[in-house]
């Protein structure tokens, strides 16, 4: 009896030692230390976050990486797998991973995301003529996959034709000095044939003379004392501070002609004129505030849910806009005496919080659905 109680067990600790080696040897998510690297022969590779479109075999070759070859975990061999996988330009991201590590054999996976496909381009403030020449231009099908090198030709493409024409465009922060040389380096690029013709006349140093002009309170003046690295035109933050024209001379290259705010003398789409009121482009004196502040609220609402709630701590799902007013006017004091709202004083706020920045960056101009 004592000997059946021995033989079983001695099975039972052999089945328990046998388990335990192989749970040792196989581990589904193991520690990858940095300092002490280990070389493993790859076992399996597997492709994940790929569509049909994509054969996995092909990859895997790209990767340089072979099922029955030796990798050292962490090492070069995988860094330089992953940069194959970018280069290719097809990917957004990606990652290699293991898998699971079965004594000295390693089972890697590598994990792709694909970049974003074209459904469409959208062109906005062009004529229908212009627009056609730019699409035989740019000849991008939808179904076409989105990188980085695409992005760059259209932008390219686009430049290249509105350069031809006499249209210079820079991307830059007029309250950013750092991002004016390039100013400089275009308003001399534009009027190169001009300083030429000077120069064979003999007339030498005789600066460029450019006006600026835009509609009411879009940032001229800050643009130009930016520009300058001093306070030569008078700002505000309103619409009209500029009362009359003023040459203001930045360097011996360029001189600059600040302007009043011109605006159109009447607007054929109502919505042109309230995103103007909006960004501050039409006087508030002849506005009524409350009812911009509302139009806003109902905008912000529908495009960019969830703008209102974190700035002001409001719930958003009230279904009137006055409703949401008021509930931001109780957060922020906006009262009067006997506790009544001051609508007024909300609306100001909600309206100097949009335009100063203070509630993110908002459009008011979105793409057509087509």
């Amino acid at each position: 009896m004592v000997r059946k109680v021995i033989l079983c067990l001695s099975i039972i600790f052999f089945c328990f030692c046998r388990v335990m080696a192989q749970s040792a040897d196989t581990l589904s998510q193991p520690d990858i230390y940095y300092s002490s690297p280990k070389t493993y022969e790859i076992a399996g590779i597997e492709v994940t976050g790929i569509g049909e479109q994509y054969d996995p075999e092909t990859l895997i070759l790209a990767t340089g990486l072979r099922v029955g070859s030796e990798v050292k975990i962490p090492g070069d061999a995988i860094t330089k797998a992953i940069r194959r996988l970018y280069g290719q330009g097809l990917f957004s991201d990606v990652t290699i991973s293991v898998d699971r590590v079965e004594g000295q054999k390693v089972f890697l996976i590598i994990n792709l995301a694909e970049r974003h496909r074209l459904s469409a381009i959208n062109y906005i403030g062009l004529k229908k003529s212009e627009e056609s020449k730019i699409k035989e231009k740019i000849n991008q099908l939808p179904g076409s996959q989105v990188t980085d090198n695409m992005i760059a030709g259209v932008q390219r493409i686009i430049e290249k034709y509105f350069k031809e024409k006499g249209f210079y465009v820079v991307k830059l922060d007029a309250r950013r000095r750092n991002s004016m040389k390039e100013i400089q380096n275009v308003i001399l690029e534009a009027c190169k044939e001009k300083i030429e013709r000077d120069r064979r006349r003999g007339i030498k140093n005789r600066p460029v003379r450019a006006m600026v002009v835009g509609i009411p309170n879009v940032g001229k003046s800050t643009f130009i004392n930016t520009f300058a690295g001093k306070a030569c035109a008078k700002t505000g933050n309103k619409p009209g501070v500029t009362k009359g024209k003023q040459w203001i001379r930045l360097n011996k290259d360029v001189e600059l002609l600040d302007t009043p705010g011109i605006l159109w003398p009447k607007f054929d789409d109502q919505m042109v004129g309230l995103r103007l009121a909006l960004i501050g482009s039409i006087k508030d004196e002849i506005l009524n505030i409350d009812e911009l502040s509302l139009e806003l609220i109902s905008y912000l609402k529908e495009n960019y849910a969830g703008t209102l709630a974190a700035r002001y701590e409001v719930e958003e799902t009230v279904e009137r806009p006055v409703e949401l007013l008021e509930a931001i006017a109780q957060k922020r004091g906006c009262v009067q005496r006997g506790n009544e709202i001051d609508y007024s004083k909300a609306a100001a706020l909600v309206i100097d919080d949009f335009r100063s920045g203070r509630l993110g960056r908002i459009t008011l101009e979105l793409p057509e659905a087509e």
